[in-house]
This record gives structure tokens, sequence and C-alpha cells, in this order.
């Protein structure tokens, strides 16, 4: 049987997933875990807290920031006093956020360009190369190949389909 979770006592010493459902206090969990992380005397910047949705990372960070506000009235000590002051560094991020930011920082390294664009919904490039294709091959194709398109409504957005179809489940037979 898996053990309660107590913020207070976990190791502090390497990375923490926390998965739970929904209601469960992972938030709160997450609140407590960065204010001992700071008062161990990690700086903001070192800590990282990711989660899936805009609204979340939100939500965590506005739930963050006012805990530390809220203890340095009842304590006041300077590291948490200097960890709300830095609190615009903090690395609290949705997983695209997430990587957005390390290729950002690591463009070098990773070998991305300097201005690459993270791309979030895909629709609109998959549509233009689904038009590219089409143009390619049934503008100036014979014309019983086009009317055979045409009459089985194979159109630009059927090549789209196929290749969100294809990304989505990379094992599938075509």
């Amino acid at each position: 049987m898996a053990q309660p979770f107590d913020y207070k006592t976990v190791p502090l010493d390497g990375p923490l997933l926390i998965d739970a459902s929904a209601g469960t206090g992972k938030t709160q969990a997450i609140v407590n875990l960065f204010r001992r992380l700071i008062l161990s005397g990690l700086s903001v910047e070192r800590i990282l807290a990711v989660t899936f949705t805009e609204a979340a990372a939100r939500d965590l960070k506005k739930r963050i920031r006012d805990d530390l506000k809220e203890k340095i009235k009842e304590d006041g000590t300077g590291k948490l006093k200097a960890a709300f002051s830095d609190f615009e560094r903090a690395a609290i991020l949705t997983i695209h956020g997430f990587c957005r930011r390390a290729l950002r920082e690591c463009a070098f390294e990773s070998g991305a360009t300097f201005d690459a664009e993270f791309l979030t919904d895909p629709t609109e490039l998959l549509t233009a190369a689904a038009e590219d294709f089409y143009r390619l091959h049934f503008y100036e194709c014979l014309p019983v190949f086009a009317a055979f398109a045409l009459s089985h409504k194979i159109l630009p957005h059927t090549f789209r389909d196929i290749i969100t179809r294809t990304l989505r489940n990379p094992d599938m037979e075509l």
C-alpha cells in the first residue's frame, strides 16, 4: 500500500513527481514543497514546477506567490523575502512552456534555430502542406485522374486528415 504523501518529510534531493486525482491536494502540496525548498536554501530560479494546462500553471503561480506573501507576514525570513522579490523568475510552467523555454535557452546545444517557433496547433501548417501536395499532383494531372479525385471528393482536406490521423497514430497502416 502506498504511503500517504507528506511534504514535510519527502526528500528534496532530486526530482519529485506528484500525480494524483483531482481534489486530492496536489496544488497545496506543491505550494508547501516550493516553500520548503526555498527555506532549505534553494533560490526561486533553481526550482521547476511543471503542470499540464495554462490555467493550472496560473493558479499554481498565484497560490505560491500568495503563500510566500502570507508566510513573510508570519515569519519574515530573508529567504522568503528574497524568493518573493525574485518570484518573476520562478519556472512554473506548462509542459509546452517548459519545452519552449528549454529550446530558447539552449538553442545552440539542442541544434534548434534561434528563431524557432513553438507550434501547439499544427492545423494551419498541415493544411498548407496538403494544399501544396494537391496542387503539385492534381492541377496538371490527366483529366481522368482529376475527374476521379473530384467524383470521390478527394480534396486537399482529405490529405490533411490522413496526415493528422497518421501523426496521432504512427503505427497505423495505410
